[in-house]
């Protein structure tokens, strides 16, 4: 199951960074019907300087652990404690 999580992560990673140019890391997954749900926390925006906003991702990934969908679900400013669901 270890070798597992860390193929997991490594995959989210490597997608947010090729798709998006963002990082983050994971901070939850479980395992799903027909492969994982993933929470991801990504930086969505570096310019904030020492206070950059975050996005929470929920990340779907199929049992090959490709991702089949994503969604961002809150943002918040680092400094912040709460999450916050973004206005859309």
């Amino acid at each position: 199951m270890k070798m597992e999580i860390k193929a997991i992560d490594k995959s989210v990673k490597t997608f947010f960074k090729e798709a998006f140019g963002k990082t983050g890391c994971t901070i939850g997954a479980e395992k799903a019907e027909n492969g994982w749900k993933v929470s991801f926390e990504a930086i969505d925006d570096p310019g904030a300087g020492f206070d950059p906003i975050l996005g929470l991702y929920e990340v779907i990934l199929d049992d090959k652990l490709g991702i089949a969908s994503y969604k961002r679900k809150s943002m918040r400013r680092r400094s912040e404690l709460e999450w916050r669901v973004p206005s859309e």
